[in-house]
């Protein structure tokens, strides 16, 4: 598991042999606290095609903290891998 910081956010993330290049746009324009994990499939170019929030290990059920935190996801850029399956699955976990 590695991570990153988005801003002042803590994001953790795993996606097999991938570094994330552009991190995500993490916003929360609320004072709610919480934890959300996205699981994510990431293509072999690096793009997160798809983003669900609320896997085991999410914290809150804040409809809004889980909608932030999957256009977190879905904003985040991972490194090229030409070699990598058309689709790779992980996770990124985000501290609001």
């Amino acid at each position: 598991e590695k991570q990153t910081m988005a801003d002042n956010y803590l994001v953790r993330y795993k996606v097999a042999d991938r570094e994330i290049i552009k991190p995500p746009l993490v916003s929360n324009l609320t004072q709610k606290k919480g934890t959300v994990v996205v699981d994510v499939i990431v293509d072999k170019y690096g793009k997160v095609r798809k983003a669900v929030p609320g896997s085991p290990g999410t914290t809150t059920t804040d409809q809004y903290l889980l909608t932030k935190a999957a256009q977190a996801a879905e904003s985040t850029q991972f490194d090229n891998q030409p070699t990598a399956p058309t689709e790779q699955k992980g996770y990124m976990i985000i501290v609001f």
